[in-house]
């Protein structure tokens, strides 16, 4: 999107703007990519043990929970590359 802007209106992006553009393309790499293991645990699941989902049904649940972790790591990304602008 940004990209987007770039090339058709003539716009650069400030330091600032770059930063938070890498972090909101960084966010939609996570949910995509978390969504992504999950749908191929269940898929496996199914492919190989079609009559005995128990486990693994639970285990591409509990993956969702990888969202918290990623995203505090790519804020705090983001906040110490903000802070290295203002120094």
């Amino acid at each position: 999107m940004h990209r987007y802007a770039r090339k058709h209106f003539g716009r650069e992006l400030s330091p600032t703007e770059r930063i938070e553009a890498q972090t909101a393309a960084r966010t939609m790499v996570i949910f995509f990519s978390v969504a992504l293991v999950s749908v191929t645990l269940v898929g496996t699941m199914l492919l190989f043990h079609p009559n005995r989902p128990g486990p693994w049904i639970l285990v591409a649940g509990l993956v969702y929970n990888l969202y918290f972790p990623l995203f505090f790591c790519s804020y705090y990304q983001q906040g110490r590359e903000l802070d290295s602008l203002n120094y």
